[in-house]
């Protein structure tokens, strides 16, 4: 005898499509939230249709994060942080100064679906010496339940283009 069994979450779909548009309202919404323009990856991989193995390469590439990336047109989306992801983030001291970076990674929400490893992202802050640009790398998506319906990105600093880069 044969038995059918029924999937988990078979049809949930739906429902999961209404909680990620209020996953992204939410962020947008949020008093907290900023603009941020996001800059994808663009897949440079080029596919060869020949059938002959000819010098076929022998080696994989072990670290896929360290390819020069083309990026496409920036889009504008809303972004908020979350501290609340982040224990270190509530206070850090140094002698009385309240430091606004820490050494940990940035956790932020991104108001936009399918933000793949690669994306960078560009966004302006008040700093006590005026408005800085600073540019955040995403490095890894962590997914909320089975379905992933909303997503909190590990983004680390890039380099910081108002700045001259440092003499070695």
């Amino acid at each position: 005898m044969t038995a059918v069994r029924k999937p988990r979450y078979q049809n949930h779909d739906p429902f999961n499509a209404i909680l990620r548009e209020d996953w992204i309202k939410s962020i947008a919404l949020s008093p907290d939230s900023f603009e941020a323009f996001l800059y994808r990856p663009v897949d440079q991989s080029t596919s060869d249709d020949s059938e002959s193995n000819y010098e076929e390469e022998t080696v994989t590439e072990l670290d896929t994060n360290q390819d020069t990336l083309t990026y496409s047109n920036p889009e504008l989306v809303p972004v908020l942080d979350c501290p609340g992801e982040q224990e270190s983030f509530f206070m850090m001291d140094d002698n009385g100064d309240n430091l606004g970076e820490g050494p940990d990674p940035l956790l932020l929400r991104i108001g936009s679906t399918h933000v793949p490893t690669g994306t960078v992202l560009e966004w302006d802050e008040e700093t006590a010496s005026g408005t800085r640009t600073v540019w955040w790398y995403v490095h890894k998506a962590m997914g909320y339940g089975a379905a992933q319906v909303g997503v909190i990105y590990v983004c680390i600093p890039m380099r910081d283009f108002n700045q001259a880069p440092a003499t070695e």
